[in-house]
């Protein structure tokens, strides 16, 4: 089960390289706020931010000289503000269709997935120092990447997403080997009956994590998870 922050139209493409769209198969986007069934293609989990919400954190994001956000309504859909460095930048690379707007408060949706807020790491670092510091807030926040600091629903999360699919194929999470090496890793790592923190993953990651590879992530870490906890090689 692929689990990531991207969106589903991102990740697609490693879904079908990995074969993994045959029954019972799944995989998690926007940091587990969505879970596709890959073979039917069937949603079994979906969890989005209201639009107020979401509306309340663009603005104050403006108050962030340097920071471009960038706005998820659905799964193939990307909201922009026209011309901003940093999220041209990214939507090249996210597989997602763009529509640039000069004020997001003209959307007509309810809600919406998640939105980026894109930018300098030293910026966002700032940013996530703001929004730690507010108690109860009604969403959640997590780096996806050094440039890349994300909000979304409360209730979502990776480990909650695997949780989902274990209870749809009568599973333990006992059961369970999770992979990761970033911030959003961190919920399924701890959840899992087996949390594997790659060798290039972060001192936060990998002190919730059972055991820490040798090998980092682009240089077959996956590949020695499997040939030491599956395969008993």
């Amino acid at each position: 089960m692929l689990c990531s922050g991207r969106s589903y139209a991102s990740i697609r493409k490693y879904v079908e390289q990995l074969e993994l769209t045959e029954k019972n198969n799944f995989a998690a986007s926007f940091n587990g706020c969505l879970v596709h069934n890959t073979n039917s293609g069937e949603i079994v989990h979906n969890l989005k931010l209201p639009a107020p919400t979401a509306l309340e954190i663009i603005e104050h994001l403006k108050t962030f000289d340097g920071v471009d956000p960038v706005m998820y309504r659905d799964i193939y859909d990307i909201v922009a503000y026209t011309k901003r460095t940093w999220a041209d930048m990214y939507i090249k690379t996210c597989g997602a269709t763009p529509t640039y707007l000069d004020d997001f408060s003209t959307i007509t949706e309810d809600s919406i997935y998640k939105i980026i807020a894109l930018g300098d790491n030293a910026i966002l670092k700032g940013v996530e120092k703001y929004y730690d510091s507010i108690p109860n807030k009604p969403f959640a926040t997590s780096f996806t990447g050094v440039y890349l600091f994300e909000f979304f629903n409360p209730n979502a999360n990776k480990g909650v997403a695997v949780q989902k699919v274990c209870d749809l194929l009568g599973l333990n999470m006992s059961e369970v080997i999770a992979v990761g090496d970033s911030d959003n890793d961190i919920s399924m790592i701890k959840a899992a009956g087996l949390g594997v923190a790659m060798q290039n993953a972060g001192d936060n990651v990998k002190a919730h994590a059972d055991y820490i590879t040798e090998l980092d992530c682009p240089n077959f870490g996956v590949k020695e998870v499997i040939e030491k906890f599956i395969l008993n090689r």
